[in-house]
């Protein structure tokens, strides 16, 4: 299970390293996630121009279809579909989160999402280690 996690990190480092558009940058934002059988609550960790992780403890199956609301401060929610790529575990295993590609932006929610990363701070490559 371990080395399947890994491989997992590894292969998506490998698509950011590929990608520079997918730089993820910092967004703290609850997010509401609508699949086509459950409701979702959790919480945007990173978002990029081509998805977003949101840290919750019972994220949709990998595969599902949803729709998200990602509801900021300042403003209305931006409302966005995608579609659920990856989980994240926790250390003991359990599930933490899950990574949601966007799917068939229009052009107004990808103004919208451009403008929301032209005003957020980058996440860094590298953390300090206390």
């Amino acid at each position: 299970m371990a080395e399947l996690i890994g491989a997992k990190e590894q292969e998506r480092n490998e698509v950011l390293a590929a990608n520079p558009r997918a730089l993820r940058m910092v967004l703290h934002a609850q997010v509401n996630i609508k699949s086509e059988s459950n409701f979702f609550m959790g919480f945007a960790e990173n978002i990029s121009e081509g998805g977003v992780f949101v840290s919750t403890l019972s994220p949709p199956a990998i595969g599902d279809e949803v729709e998200l609301a990602v509801e900021l401060d300042d403003s209305d929610a931006i409302a966005v579909k995608g579609i659920v790529r990856w989980h994240r575990t926790d250390e003991s295993g359990d599930l933490s989160g899950c990574g949601v590609q966007f799917v068939n932006l229009n052009d107004d929610t990808r103004r919208t999402l451009e403008m929301l990363l032209a005003t957020l701070e980058r996440e860094p490559l590298l953390h300090d280690i206390d």
